[in-house]
């Protein structure tokens, strides 16, 4: 049953917007929505832009959430970033492999915290800056977060639907959060193995409500 799924309601800042179905709409807006998000579900993701666009966080957001669960992405490239994160209000760090400059940084952070979260970017491969002689796979990094003493990982797809045989080779080796998707594709998600679905903040409190 998709019921036994946990929800991970998603948002997005860029500077004072927030996403909201494809437009935007003033971040005051967001607060209110993402506090009872909290308070309902126990856990939210959010996406700072300006960290993971332009290295320039808005750490000053989190201090309001702080202790409610809420998962950041801040577009922390260093070890050394994930505290910075942690200390503004973070629950848990979630460094995104399209902004981690080597997996070297990603085995330091977990040597200083447990509260980090791997976010393995993918759109039909695993998204990386810079190059590298063997392009790890999901599965690849979910054993590395493993071995490195985490049990959870986040599989992201933005451009393309989710592979659900990803999905399932990478729940092979840690607890899988999936998505972003839509909650009609929890039972799909869960079939597959993951532990919880990534879904729109909006849609969520829509259908939660």
């Amino acid at each position: 049953m998709a019921s036994s799924l946990e929800v991970v309601p998603w948002a997005v800042v860029r500077g004072f917007e927030a996403l909201r179905s494809g437009a935007t709409v003033p971040i005051r807006e967001l607060a209110p929505v993402l506090e009872d998000a909290l308070e309902r579900h126990g856990r939210a993701l959010l996406w700072d832009m300006d960290g993971i666009e332009g290295n320039r966080p808005q750490l000053d957001l989190l201090k309001d959430y702080e202790g409610l669960g809420l998962w950041v992405d801040a577009g922390v490239r260093s070890a050394e970033g994930v505290i910075d994160v942690l200390v503004a209000g973070a629950d848990k760090v979630v460094v995104g492999t399209k902004s981690l400059r080597a997996l070297e940084e990603l085995q330091k952070a977990f040597s200083l915290t447990e509260n980090v979260l791997l976010q393995v970017d993918y759109d039909g491969r695993v998204l990386h800056p810079g190059a590298a002689s063997k392009e790890p796979t999901a599965a690849d990094l979910a054993a590395f977060v493993r071995a490195q003493g985490g049990d959870s990982v986040l599989l992201v797809a933005t451009r393309s639907p989710l592979d659900l045989d990803v999905v399932r080779a990478a729940a092979a080796h840690a607890r899988v959060y999936a998505g972003i998707v839509p909650m009609a594709d929890l039972p799909a998600l869960q079939g597959a193995g993951a532990v919880g679905a990534i879904v729109d903040l909006w849609e969520v409190m829509e259908r939660t409500s």
